[in-house]
This record gives structure tokens, C-alpha cells and sequence, in this order.
């Protein structure tokens, strides 16, 4: 049982010591998550999923790419790309239109304000976000019960039982 015990927290710190790693190296290589509330991009990107952005040149971007960026400062935003001005780094990206908006919204804004092209959807995934952020003092609570619970289990003195044969 002992072995079992080792094996399964031995694999549980491997896995997560490698996510660990993969998203610092990748935030070092350029990756930057996203957390996408809007629906302005279904069906390609799904509302409340993380999206996997990366910054390539501009003359790696094409029409029809899902891109972030940030104009003026203002809150991120995801859209396909509709057009690109090449002679002036400017991109033109579009929404698709949705049940409170019929007009999709259409943006201008140059290279430097794109924060990257989507490489990678995790749909859904941003529901957990959305919890969390909105009941960070619930889950702060059940995860400091939950290591309060494991630790005076763990101190639970073990006794072994001795059966005298008669």
C-alpha cells in the first residue's frame, strides 16, 4: 500500500511540476492565455473559454486568423481578421453578430496594439475561471479546509494492533 501511496504522489508532483513548467517556459516563448467572456467569436471560440494567443510578425497573419488586441488601452478583444493593411501594420478585424448585438463590430488597430493569434481554444474551461473570480473567498475557504483536513489525517498517530493468540 506504502508503494501505491509513493507512486500516485510521485506521478501527481510530476504532472504537476510540468504544467507547471509548460506554462512558464511557454509564457517565456511568447504564449499568453486569454480568458474570452463574450460571444462575439462563436461558433470558432466558444464564450467563457481560455484561449492560447502567440505574436507572430505581421506578414505571418492572414485573413481569417482569430486575433487579441487591445486598443487604446481598453479591455481585450478577440475577432477574425477581415482585412490587413500591410504598407501600414493595420489590421481590420470583425465579430460575428449575436443575439445582443446584430451589428458585429468592426475594429481598426495596428500591429502593436495585437496582443497575438489564437493558437489553441480550451472551451469552457473559462466557466472555472468565471467561479472562481466571482467566489475567490468560497474557494480560498474549501481549499484551506481541504489542507486542514488532509494534514490531521495525515497526524493521526498509526497503532498497530496486537492480537494475542490464547
Amino acid at each position: 500500500m506504502q508503494k501505491v501511496k509513493y507512486y500516485a504522489k510521485s506521478i501527481f508532483v510530476a504532472i504537476l511540476v510540468g504544467f507547471i513548467l509548460a506554462l512558464g517556459v511557454g509564457y517565456l516563448l511568447g504564449f499568453k492565455p486569454f480568458f474570452v467572456i463574450g460571444a462575439s467569436s462563436e461558433p470558432f471560440i466558444k464564450r467563457f473559454s481560455v484561449i492560447i494567443d502567440y505574436k507572430p510578425p505581421f506578414e505571418d497573419l492572414k485573413i481569417g486568423d482569430y486575433v487579441t488586441f487591445s486598443v487604446s488601452g481598453m479591455a481585450n478583444t478577440t475577432h477574425k481578421i477581415i482585412a490587413l493593411d500591410i504598407e501600414n501594420d493595420n489590421i481590420t478585424t470583425q465579430g460575428n453578430p449575436t443575439s445582443e448585438t446584430n451589428n458585429p463590430a468592426t475594429e481598426n488597430f495596428s500591429y502593436a496594439e495585437l496582443k497575438g493569434r489564437v493558437v489553441y481554444r480550451l472551451y469552457y474551461t473559462g466557466l472555472v475561471v468565471k467561479f472562481v473570480q466571482e467566489n475567490t473567498l468560497q474557494v480560498l475557504m474549501a481549499v484551506g479546509v481541504a489542507i486542514i483536513s488532509v494534514m490531521l489525517i495525515k497526524s493521526k498517530p498509526d497503532y498497530e494492533l496486537n492480537y494475542v493468540e490464547e
